[in-house]
């Protein structure tokens, strides 16, 4: 036998490599986010298995911050005047999975569900993300 036709023989499994990272502008909100190697599923950074197929091989990959409003919560008031109105809700990203965000506005005004939104800040707690309007 060969010793090239050896080799060929016992190669390892290849992997799939991960997809181009897309490069947030200077000083933008930058949005984390693991993809599986296997059957390409997004999912949040904090996670270690797939959610798909259970994979522990997650590629680390950074999201461009846009996507669309799926769910809508309650509107938050507060007893202070403040010209920015925050909404709760859920923003399924283009990468495709979801996250809980706030949807703030300048004014006051009805979201549609369907609503293009994009990343302007991380909050203060360790997952909340401010979205606003596309």
């Amino acid at each position: 036998m060969d010793s090239s036709t050896a080799t060929d023989v016992f190669r390892e499994t290849p992997t799939r490599e991960a997809g181009p990272q897309q490069a947030a502008p200077a000083g933008a909100p930058v949005l984390h986010y693991r993809r599986c190697r296997w059957c390409r599923s997004a999912t949040l950074h904090s996670r270690f298995l797939c959610p798909s197929c259970g994979a522990t091989e997650l590629d680390e990959a950074v999201s461009a911050g846009l996507g669309v409003v799926s769910r809508l919560g309650a509107t938050r008031g507060s007893f202070q005047l403040v010209h920015r109105v925050p909404h709760a809700c859920v923003v399924t990203l283009d990468e495709g999975f979801t996250i809980t965000a706030v949807l703030s506005e300048d004014r006051p005004r009805v979201v549609p569900l369907g609503a293009r939104v994009v990343l302007h800040a991380e909050g203060t707690g360790p997952r909340s993300f401010e979205f606003r309007l596309a």
